[in-house]
């Protein structure tokens, strides 16, 4: 499939005196391609699973109890899906590799029969194996994995929406979980997890999200699969206000070197922002509308200045909201992005390799997957040197320097260097006259 992309070039002017106007570049995706997948799609992975380098896409849909995975044909364009069966009313869907045979695996969180993790052992070639369903609690609804007794092998942690629990089922490196081991997490249907080491020990932790109670859980790990009791942190200024979180992210959203969370609050159609205090505690400390119901929350640096930004799916709307980091946990005001109907989780993924990250959603109404690539120009740096100035830039696949004396005519800058670490740098000498100077996508 061809698109037709209209992207605003990243100018900068280069003058005799020694100056330089920069034009700060502004976020740009491409229109919204949708894919169709099963029934009331809940939520969406990615992952290479037929090893062609390209990124492929699964969904997990709650009425047809299924995934249905779409092999990507390079550029960000998918194949039409293929369907798997999964056990009964799945919600979640995550992805890696469980019996350590090299190829991705697919596991999702069914609330029947009796509360299931259904693993779906890849391949290698596209297609899986039939699903091995393990008990996972009552009604687990989120996924998180990460390596939580330090064994070398993948571990999950779900969340158990009617009980509130989170389970623990260890994995042994050959595909096979063992039974959860839970701790009480009070305050109310839990809706989310996600883990990441919070408080810098080198031990994963996890973070929970309570629609009842509008507190995030943080439970510490100990490194050997146990965790130490529930710390619960409110997600509002306002004791008794009930915000109903449906999910979380984390990131340092402050460059303090320090992880935070933000927060989907369902009721009152926002994101809180609590900071990282680096002892795995955390600080509520801003609460940002986005404007609808909010099911997901995603993170990313989306416009390449260095600074996280967030992105919700709202479950109300048939609009993402995204908020550009400034870099010191404030945002810029909502920038609303056309998706599918009735999302109910977004996933951030560079899903046509050009280094920058995409967006997508579940759309549970509308049975679709959306998919909004990124063409955002990377940001220059400038610097001055004596007699000029010094640029660089991410090096990002499909950007190329050019220069021009009128802003009419443009040409390829020559002898560009080679990327190190990932930038190229680039240093102009002042010799009278005027120079423009944009990076162009190709």
């Amino acid at each position: 499939m061809h698109r037709n992309l209209v992207l605003l070039p990243f100018a900068i002017v280069v003058m005799a005196l020694p100056g330089v106007i920069p034009a700060g570049p502004p976020v740009q995706f491409a229109a919204v391609t949708n894919y169709s997948v099963g029934g009331a799609p809940r939520a969406i992975a990615c992952g290479d699973f037929n090893h062609d380098g390209r990124a492929d896409l699964v969904t997990v849909n709650q009425s047809g109890n299924s995934v249905s995975v779409l092999l990507g044909l390079g550029g960000g364009d998918f194949q039409s899906p293929a369907n798997f069966s999964v056990a009964a009313n799945p919600v979640f869907v995550s992805v890696g590799d469980f019996d350590a045979n090299g190829h991705l695996d697919v596991l999702t969180a069914s609330y029947s029969p009796a509360g299931s993790v259904s693993v779906l052992s890849g391949k290698g070639d596209g297609t899986f194996f039939p699903a091995t369903n393990w008990p996972a609690g009552d009604r687990p609804a989120w996924i998180a994995i990460a390596d939580f007794n330090q064994d070398h092998n993948p571990d999950l942690a779900v969340v158990n929406t009617t009980v509130s629990t989170t389970g623990i089922l260890l994995g042994n490196g050959l595909g096979a979980l063992a039974n959860p081991l839970t701790y009480p997490v009070p305050g109310g249907s839990l809706d989310s997890i996600i883990t990441a080491d919070f408080n810098g020990d080198g031990k994963f932790d996890l973070a929970t999200t309570s629609g009842g109670s509008g507190d995030v859980g943080v439970l510490l790990g100990n490194g050997n699969g146990t965790f130490g009791t529930v710390s619960n942190y409110h997600a509002t200024f306002i004791s008794f206000t009930a915000v109903n979180l449906q999910s979380a992210a984390c990131g340092d959203f402050n460059n303090d070197g320090i992880l935070d969370l933000v927060t989907a609050n369902y009721v009152d159609k926002s994101a809180t922002l609590l900071t990282g205090r680096g002892d795995g505690s955390f600080l509520p400390v801003a609460t940002n509308g986005v404007g609808f119901a909010t099911f997901s929350i995603a993170v990313g640096d989306f416009n390449r200045d260095g600074n996280l930004d967030f992105v919700t799916a709202n479950s109300s709307s048939t609009s993402a909201t995204l908020r550009l980091g400034n870099g010191n946990g404030t945002f810029s005001t909502n920038i609303f992005l056309n998706m599918g109907a009735s999302q109910r989780h977004v996933l951030v993924a560079d899903v046509n390799g050009d280094g920058q990250p995409d967006l997508l959603t579940a759309n549970s109404s509308a049975n679709t997957v959306s998919v909004l690539l990124n063409q955002s120009v990377p940001w220059l740096k400038i610097v001055p040197v004596t007699g000029g100035v010094r640029i660089s830039w991410p090096d990002r696949q499909g950007y190329r320097l050019e220069s021009s004396a009128d802003l009419k005519a443009w040409l390829p800058v020559l002898n560009v260097p080679v990327a190190s670490d990932g930038q190229i740098t680039w240093t102009h000498l002042f010799n009278g006259g005027s120079g423009f100077y944009r990076l162009k996508h190709f």
